[in-house]
């Protein structure tokens, strides 16, 4: 029995990470090699090489190596006027309100389908830059407002307004407003959702000292929180690993026929359970960036924080009745797959309200664990 428990769980959570190792696969692109660096000077000679580090001098020197035989050597501005330093590239840019008449090496980050480029002057506090047609702009504080009227491209309004001036979100922004063909919903890469829930468990335990098992049904609350993780460039797809508590307290009553004996079983439990779902959610538009549905699904793991049953038996022989009472524990862990959906509320500040519902299917040597769970939470 126990042999089997195992074997049937194994096969449940390597069928749950094939899934979800092939989804993560589809969705992410491995390089397998890395281009040289290479240096151009005198806008014609091109040369392949090791840059040793990012540009130094106030972004107007770097270290180069042509082979791993020759000595490094000090590259200046005046001499080089694009280099690609571990697949980054760099160009010679003169931007008056930053040096002087001095010319500095920018890293080109990104360019949209309109040819605004999105630079970045590296150091201890990035500086971030733009350059239309007209001009270089720096982005300050009022970076959205210069985004909105830069890029003027409605589709991606929304997106402005939940990008913080940092690299990445940056980038993301301006590859999206190149690509954008129709309105969808944008939200960050990295979210988290406290939730409450209301829980329809039905429990199968073993009755100590019988070769039976009894049905347990109970209501209960849980709470937990959500974190989540989108893994592909439209951000529909999503990994998602919710640890959340459930409280327990059930009880039931039954009378099993063992020849000419009558045994007349109550079953009490008191179960506090840890549960873990790692799954992955997709995401289907109802209303760009103001409603949206999902579907989810994965492997749950549970771990029980508090442990207690009690199982009372009265068996009657003829006129006679014997009575006992046994101490025991449900399994300390069960595993199995959840299903869920549900629907996305998105509110003015970004956040949402999320509802939905969730099916559980657990399974412990001795017991399963049959959940059906209706939560509610906020997204932020």
């Amino acid at each position: 029995m126990k042999n089997k428990y195992l074997a049937e769980n194994r096969n449940i959570f390597v069928s749950c990470c094939t899934v979800l190792f092939l989804i993560l696969t589809n969705c992410v692109t491995v390089s397998f090699g890395q281009k040289s660096d290479y240096v151009i000077l005198n806008d014609s000679i091109y040369r392949e090489g090791k840059i040793l580090s990012l540009p130094n001098a106030n972004n107007q020197m770097i270290t180069f190596r042509l082979t791993s035989k020759v000595p490094p050597q000090n590259l200046g501005i005046d001499s080089l006027n694009e280099f690609s330093f571990k697949n980054r590239k760099f160009f010679r840019k003169q931007v008056e309100f930053i040096f002087e008449n001095q010319p500095v090496f920018l890293e080109l980050l990104a360019e949209d389908a309109e040819s605004n480029k999105l630079w970045k002057l590296n150091g201890e506090t990035p500086i971030y830059l733009i350059e239309s047609s007209n001009a270089i702009i720096l982005l300050d504080e009022q970076y959205q407002k210069s985004l909105e009227k830069i890029l003027s491209n409605a589709e991606v309004s929304q997106l402005i307004n939940i990008t913080p001036m940092k690299e990445y979100p940056l980038k993301y922004l301006f590859e999206t407003a190149k690509t954008i063909q129709k309105p969808r919903t944008f939200t960050k890469s990295l979210r988290v959702l406290p939730h409450i829930g209301f829980n329809l468990i039905n429990l199968k335990v073993g009755v100590p000292g019988l070769n039976n098992h009894l049905q347990v049904s109970s209501t209960s609350a849980s709470f937990g929180i959500n974190s989540e993780l989108f893994i592909n460039f439209n951000r529909n797809i999503s990994v998602n690993l919710n640890p959340s508590i459930v409280f327990v307290q059930a009880s039931d009553f039954a009378v099993f026929e063992n020849g000419q004996e009558s045994i007349e079983t109550d079953i009490t439990i008191s179960l506090d359970q840890l549960q873990v779902p790692l799954t992955i959610k997709y995401y289907l538009e109802i209303s760009p960036n103001r409603s949206r549905a999902f579907l989810e699904s994965g492997y749950v793991f549970g771990k029980s924080i508090k442990n207690n049953a009690n199982s009372f038996q009265g068996r009657i022989v003829g006129n006679e009745v014997f009575t006992s009472r046994e101490v025991f524990q449900l399994p300390d862990i069960h595993q199995g797959i959840v299903f869920g959906a549900g629907i996305e509320k998105y509110l003015n500040n970004h956040n949402a309200i999320n509802l939905g519902s969730k099916a559980l299917f657990l399974n412990g040597a001795t017991s399963t664990m049959t959940q059906f769970q209706f939560f509610i939470g906020y997204k932020f």
